[in-house]
C-alpha cells in the first residue's frame, strides 16, 4: 500500500507592520529643589592635631579631610593645604603636628608612616619615614614635638617608643619599649617638649604622664586610673607652656588637667557636651607664647581657646548649628508627610528635612552606644513614621521615632541568622 496523500498546503499570509505615529518626545525631568552643602574652609571633620607658631598662628590637622588648616589666634581662616593620597604634600590620616622656631610645620602623616615638613604657608619641604620597626620607621605615629634647637620627637605608638630626629629627618636616637615600668609604654599617645628640652609623653594605656630628658633618660611619672584630680581615664594630648606647666587632655573624661613640670596638680576644666568649655573626644592641645591653651575638640569638630587658668575665650569650626550640612550623605528615606531623612556616614548622623529642604533635626554621633552610629548607610521609614537605619560598622539595624528618639536595635557581627557583615541597605514593607 502506498503512502497516504496529503492535502495541498494552504498559503500563509505575509505579516504586515501596523503603522505607528511619529515618536512622542518625553519631557526631561524638571529640577525642583536642592539643599545641603559640604564643609568648607574653616570647618573640620575629625580634627586631631594642633600647633601654634611664634606669631600666634594656629595649625590644625583634619584627619577625614586630609588637610592642614591655618588660622589666626582668634580663628580667622588663613590657608589650607593637602589632600588624600601618598604623594608629597598629601596625607592619609594627618595626626599630630608641631611648629619650629622658624615657623616650619611638621605633620605626623600616620597612614603613610612618615613625617612631612612644610613652610608656614604649606609649601612642601621634605619628608622621612616608612612602615616598620627599624630606626626611622614607624608604626602608628601618635604624637609630634619640636624643641628649641629644631630637633623632632615622634611618638611611635606601634613600636612603643619615642624617636628623635634632626630638622631634616636624620635619625638621632630612640627610647622606650612595651611595658608598665619607668621608660616603658603601654599605649603611647601625645608628646611635648618644654623650654629646657625635657620630653613629656602621655601613656593612655597606663593612665599616666612620663617625663624624660631629651636623650631619653627617665625623670618622673605621675597619674593613675581614676576620676579625681591628677587621675586619668584616657590621657591623649599633652602640651607645655613657657613656665613649664603641663596640660593634659583626658579624652574620656572630656577635661583638661594642668600640672607643674614635676606633676603637681594645679587645676582642671571641661565636661562632656557641645557648649563652651565642653568637649566630645578632645585630642590635641597646644599652648602659645602668651599661655593661651588651644584644644582640638574632635567630636564637636572645632577648636576651643582658653586662658592658662581655663577661662573660655573663643571657638571656631563646625558646630551643631551647621548640622544641616552634609559630609558624606549615603542613604535616604521619606515618610508619608514628605519629610526626608538622610544618613551622613562620615558625620555618623541622621538629618531630617521637610519636603522643601528646611532642616528640622539631626541625631546620632560616632560610637557604638545607644543612638550612636559608625558609618550609617541605608534608611527606611514605615507608615508610623518610624525610622530604620543600617548602622554598617556596628553590624546592626537601629530603630527611632521620626524625631530621633531611640526605640530599638538588633543585630551583631557574624554570618548566622540575625547577624550582619557590613549591612548597607534596609527596607520596610506595608506591614511594618
Amino acid at each position: 500500500m502506498g503512502p497516504t496523500p496529503t492535502g495541498t498546503p494552504e498559503p500563509t499570509s505575509t505579516p504586515t507592520a501596523t503603522p505607528t505615529g511619529p515618536p512622542v518626545a518625553v519631557a526631561p525631568p524638571v529640577f525642583l529643589l536642592r539643599w545641603g552643602a559640604t564643609l568648607g574652609a574653616g570647618q573640620f571633620l575629625s580634627p586631631l592635631g594642633v600647633a601654634v607658631d611664634d606669631q600666634g598662628n594656629v595649625y590644625v590637622s583634619d584627619a577625614e579631610n586630609a588637610t592642614i588648616q591655618k588660622f589666626t589666634s582668634t580663628g580667622v581662616f588663613l590657608a589650607k593645604w593637602g589632600s588624600a593620597g601618598s604623594d608629597a604634600g598629601q596625607f592619609r590620616i594627618p595626626f599630630a603636628m608641631a611648629v619650629d622656631v622658624y615657623g616650619q610645620v611638621y605633620v605626623a602623616d600616620a597612614g603613610n608612616y612618615r613625617i612631612q615638613k612644610f613652610s608656614g604657608s604649606g609649601a612642601f619641604l621634605t619628608q622621612w619615614g616608612s612602615e616598620g620597626s627599624n630606626n626611622g620607621q614607624f608604626e602608628t605615629l601618635s604624637g609630634l614635638a619640636v624643641d628649641s634647637e629644631g630637633n623632632v620627637y615622634a611618638a611611635d605608638a606601634g613600636n612603643y617608643r619615642i624617636q628623635k630626629f634632626s630638622a631634616s629627618g636624620v635619625f638621632l636616637g630612640k627610647w622606650g619599649s612595651a611595658g608598665s615600668e619607668n621608660g616603658q609604654f603601654k599605649n603611647l599617645a601625645g608628646v611635648a617638649v618644654d623650654g629646657q628640652g625635657n620630653v613629656y609623653a602621655a601613656d593612655s594605656g597606663a593612665h599616666r604622664i612620663r617625663k624624660f630628658t631629651n636623650t631619653g633618660d627617665f625623670l618622673a611619672t605621675w597619674g593613675s586610673e581614676g576620676f579625681g584630680d591628677g587621675q586619668f581615664q584616657n590621657p591623649l594630648g599633652v602640651g607645655v607652656d613657657g613656665q613649664g606647666n603641663v596640660y593634659v587632655v583626658d579624652s574620656e573624661l572630656a577635661r583638661i588637667e594642668k600640672f607643674t613640670s614635676c606633676g603637681a596638680f594645679l587645676t582642671q576644666w571641661g565636661e562632656v557636651g557641645s557648649g563652651d568649655s565642653q568637649f566630645r573626644n578632645p585630642y590635641g592641645v597646644a599652648v602659645d607664647g602668651q599661655g593661651n591653651v588651644y584644644v582640638v575638640d574632635r567630636g564637636n569638630n572645632r577648636v576651643e581657646k582658653f586662658s592658662s587658668t581655663g577661662k573660655f575665650l573663643v571657638k571656631w569650626g563646625r558646630d551643631l548649628s551647621e548640622r544641616s550640612q552634609f559630609v558624606s550623605p549615603s542613604g535616604m528615606g521619606v515618610d508619608g508627610e514628605g519629610n526626608v531623612y538622610v544618613s551622613d556616614r562620615k558625620d555618623h548622623s541622621i538629618k531630617k528635612f521637610s519636603s522643601s529642604g528646611v532642616f528640622l533635626t539631626a541625631w546620632g554621633g560616632e560610637g557604638s552606644g545607644i543612638g550612636q552610629f559608625k558609618n550609617p548607610f541605608g534608611v527606611a521609614v514605615d507608615f508610623h513614621r518610624q525610622v530604620y537605619v543600617a548602622d554598617r560598622d556596628n553590624a546592626r539595624i537601629v530603630k527611632f521615632t521620626g524625631d530621633g528618639a531611640y526605640l530599638d536595635q538588633w543585630g551583631s557581627a557574624g554570618s548566622t541568622d540575625g547577624k550582619f557583615i557590613f549591612p548597607y541597605g534596609v527596607a520596610v514593607d506595608g506591614q511594618g
